[in-house]
């Protein structure tokens, strides 16, 4: 009997990584690594919010690959690491890899994994793993179907919070658990499953388009009407090693049962400021097919295009997307706008020196542009101050201070150390 086996197909595992600057503001009160349970599952509704705004069905909770996910997010705290792999000589060894910790709870098939490190609040931890491509593209799989995650912290190290998320399939899990048997001729799928157990390549493919058939046949994000960041650092491959901070990537997405039926043509992909009616320049426009890290080069139709700012959006505006793709021989546009956040009293600070007025009890916001697509990735600030005057800083990115005043007078020297930029606030 003939049978032809391909080996390690389809096994687009998003294993990477995200990894903000954890600002001075941000600290933890607790001792020990411990696992936060209801951050996790607020994480895990957040997740399903975003796909839902997409018309894409929700995860269901999966026990095993969360408890996966729950010993790579306490492997990570504890030993203060970052990464998918795992050593056996490190305290709370589960498994090498992403796939050997879910075989080790009795998940069957393959899973992807996407971690996010040192956030603020869970929300902020899947809003992290939005900004990056790759991850964003592993939390919108439209073959996912379930999904587990953990959130651990500590108060030690670097590494002060992991979450970490494992994605499956319910339908490939059973399949790989089934005892299959296969004609002759039958194309057969290795590396799928626990055991390498072989699955036909219909099968497969038959699995992954009913997990999509419910989702719509192209989904873009950010979604229209949206509020996201304005910037994005890096992640783990990076799809810009040129740049470690940029705009917040935009990207359109084909449903898989579409694969091959839709052809986006890249060099219409603009985005536009209309607030200031600017062109935005891209760092670089690419899919699948032309990824620099190769992500699915097994692939060959396009399943998605990005378009990727050089340099990092503005505060307080409205931007709009447009691309022209074509299916079944019709040229077709798609045109949307989405917003960044509107933050009142923002200063932008453009000179080494600059003074200001405020009134007590006000929230400033101080925005200091980086040079290009390149700026340093620890946030740090040093203040003198009048003695009697009291006030709160926060950053809310690498390159934005919030600032709240308290309802004395005097005077504020702020020094934004990466650059050296002093900005002195008189408050009356």
């Amino acid at each position: 009997m003939k049978r032809t086996l391909l080996k390690g197909l389809f096994l687009s595992l998003f294993l990477l990584t995200i990894n903000p600057a954890l600002s001075a503001t941000q600290s933890r009160s607790t001792t020990g690594t411990f696992e936060d349970a209801e951050g996790a599952k607020s994480a895990f509704n957040y997740v399903n919010h975003l796909r839902q705004e997409l018309k894409l069905a929700p995860l269901a909770w999966n026990p095993q690959l969360q408890t996966s996910a729950q010993s790579h997010a306490y492997y990570e705290v504890l030993n203060d690491q970052q990464g998918h792999q795992q050593a056996p000589n490190m305290r709370a060894f589960a498994g090498k890899t992403p796939n050997d910790r879910a075989f080790a709870v009795g998940y069957r098939s393959q899973v992807s994994e996407v971690i996010s490190y040192n956030a603020a609040h869970p929300q902020k931890y899947i809003d992290d793993l939005m900004s990056a491509i790759y991850h964003r593209l592993g939390l919108l799989d439209m073959t996912k179907d379930e999904m587990g995650i953990s959130l651990a912290e500590d108060s030690k190290g670097w590494v002060k919070g992991a979450l970490v998320a494992n994605l499956g399939n319910q339908n490939l899990n059973q399949a790989c658990g089934r005892e299959n048997r296969f004609a002759n001729g039958t194309v057969l799928y290795g590396g799928l499953c626990k055991n390498d157990v072989r699955l036909a390549k219909t099968t497969f493919e038959q699995i992954q388009k009913q997990t999509a058939a419910s989702s719509p046949k192209l989904i873009f994000w950010p979604k229209s009407g949206a509020t996201v960041p304005p910037v994005f650092y890096e992640e783990s491959p990076d799809p810009l090693p040129q740049c470690n901070v940029s705009g917040y990537p935009v990207h359109l997405q084909i449903n898989p049962n579409f694969w091959g039926k839709i052809q986006f043509i890249p060099s219409s992909f603009t985005l536009t400021n209309l607030t200031t009616g600017t062109a935005i320049k891209p760092a670089a426009i690419f899919n699948n097919l032309t990824d620099p890290q190769h992500h699915e080069a097994q692939a060959t139709e396009e399943r998605w295009l990005a378009f990727f700012p050089e340099q990092r959006l503005n505060w307080n505006s409205r931007y709009q997307a447009q691309v022209q793709w074509q299916e079944n021989g019709t040229l077709k546009t798609t045109r949307w706008a989405f917003f960044t956040p509107t933050l009142q009293n923002l200063h932008i600070i453009q000179q080494r020196q600059q003074t200001l007025s405020a009134k007590s009890g006000e929230t400033l916001y101080f925005y200091f542009p980086p040079k290009g697509c390149q700026a340093p990735q620890q946030a740090n600030l040093a203040a003198k101050h009048t003695p009697s005057l009291t006030f709160e800083t926060e950053f809310v990115d690498t390159q934005t201070l919030k600032v709240v005043l308290g309802k004395q007078t005097g005077k504020i020297v702020l020094t934004y150390l990466p650059t050296q930029t002093e900005v002195t606030i008189e408050v009356r």
